[in-house]
């Protein structure tokens, strides 16, 4: 009897002292630079059910004041893309990961879900922050991942920080090109159906 109280005790302290199993610390895909588009990988619903280790972590440095447009955009036309930004670097578990507010130590600013027409027919439309002005000096990062898409991935998507916005510069928003084409197609047919 004293021995099968002795190793209850044993093995209650061996699970006491062992301390909490951690999920993986975030790790950062990589860092993104003016004007230069990074890819990477997310899952269907990963940003939304707060699944750290399927969203795509990217960093950049700013300065305070600089104005910058974060855009992302689907390769893979059933992801419905959606990304947060935040103020600062982390080394915190994949499972702290949270959407819409501070974790980690990472300062929560806001988040970009459908403002550009979609990149590729799909649900909804693009991510973006558009005119964003950086409240600080320092590191930011973005999480991104999927919101409603279609199905479950692996998906593709694409991120850029740049200079300029979509649209600026005679570069035009991709889904924009389709309209205008459209449009234009459409003008033709009725300038020949006026002429019979």
């Amino acid at each position: 009897m004293k021995k099968k109280l002795f190793l209850g005790m044993v093995l209650m302290l061996a699970v006491m002292t062992a301390g909490p199993a951690f999920a993986d610390t975030i790790t950062y895909e990589g860092t993104l630079t003016l004007d230069n588009w990074a890819t990477g990988t997310t899952t269907g619903r990963s940003w939304t059910d707060e699944i750290g280790s399927e969203v795509g972590f990217w960093s950049f440095y700013g300065n305070v004041g600089d104005t910058v447009h974060l855009v992302g955009h689907r390769l893979d036309g059933e992801l419905d893309l959606v990304f947060s930004l935040y103020s600062g670097l982390t080394t915190a578990d994949e499972e702290d990961f949270n959407n819409d507010y501070d974790f980690g130590g990472l300062t929560y600013l806001n988040d970009g879900d459908d403002e550009l027409p979609p990149y590729l027919p799909g649900p909804y439309g693009d991510p973006a922050l558009l005119y964003c002005t950086l409240p600080t000096t320092g590191w930011y990062t973005i999480a991104i991942g999927g919101y409603e898409s279609d199905g479950d991935g692996p998906y593709d998507y694409k991120l850029a920080m740049l200079s300029d916005p979509p649209g600026a510069n005679g570069v035009p928003v991709p889904a924009a090109v389709w309209l205008l084409g459209s449009g234009l197609l459409g003008l033709l047919g009725l300038r020949k159906k006026s002429r019979r």
